[in-house]
């Protein structure tokens, strides 16, 4: 992989933070553009590291940045684990740190929860939002619905990322595990997304029955500026899996000059 991003270990949010960063790499290539900073939030257990293929696509037109959340990861790990409200705040507290008066955010699965309570708390933090493979559905609020509609669909994921996925779990431990599940199914994302005032893309894979067509149509609805893309043959790991077709479908919406056709 190109050496666009390096990691950071940076003191914020009440201890040390792990953070990929393309920033200071970005003039050095000579970017003729410089978009609006890009923050990439990752989803359950499973650190920021899965967040590179996408940030790749978009390093040479934007500052990115990947953080593992506090818990996760290579980020120090505070008690009580923090829910998506705590994460949300602490994501504000890193761009104080970083000096970023607003970014762009992505969000990934229990990712979307996040970075929905961060652009309802702080709207004037946030330029636009992303949500890829949003949780959790509603209607399918529970541990086993959820890892069995996650287990349907790992067939569809890219080689490597279940691996990658199984191995972080372990890392993480039961306890973990056990704290963020709860945070997940307890915090109603369909409460958050009506007070979002910034616009909002929804990206789901035609294969992910963790955020199936009728959760994300009724996403989109919910936020008062929304659209919705859906990728044929994609999963719910979207920034992994397909992270080209995700590059080509959300570069427009933040205005970046993408414009890689390979």
């Amino acid at each position: 992989m190109p050496d666009r991003f390096r990691t950071l270990h940076i003191r914020a949010a009440g201890g040390e933070v792990s953070l990929r960063t393309n920033r200071g790499r970005l003039a050095r290539r000579g970017a003729s553009r410089r978009g609006t900073p890009l923050v990439c939030v990752h989803g359950f257990i499973i650190p920021g590291i899965y967040m590179l293929p996408l940030a790749e696509q978009l390093a040479p037109h934007a500052e990115v940045f990947i953080p593992d959340l506090p818990g996760y990861g290579a980020s120090f790990r505070p008690r009580p684990l923090p829910g998506p409200v705590g994460l949300a705040d602490a994501l504000v507290d890193l761009l104080d740190v970083l000096e970023i008066p607003a970014a762009h955010f992505l969000g990934n699965s229990y990712g979307c929860q996040v970075v929905a309570e961060l652009a309802a708390r702080h709207p004037d933090r946030v330029g636009k939002l992303v949500l890829t493979g949003p949780t959790v559905d509603p209607q399918h609020r529970s541990a086993l619905q959820q890892i069995i509609r996650l287990g349907l669909t790992a067939f569809f994921e890219k080689r490597g990322l279940p691996t990658l996925v199984l191995r972080h779990f372990l890392k993480a431990g039961p306890r973990t595990i056990l704290a963020t599940l709860h945070h997940c199914l307890r915090h109603s994302i369909e409460t958050t997304l009506p007070k979002i005032t910034a616009p909002v893309l929804v990206v789901r894979g035609t294969h992910d029955f963790v955020a199936p067509q009728a959760w994300a149509e009724e996403v989109v609805r919910l936020v008062p500026r929304g659209q919705l893309a859906v990728l044929p043959g994609a999963a719910h790991g979207l920034n992994y899996s397909s992270p080209l077709e995700l590059a080509r479908v959300i570069a427009p919406f933040l205005d970046y000059a993408w414009c890689k056709t390979t």
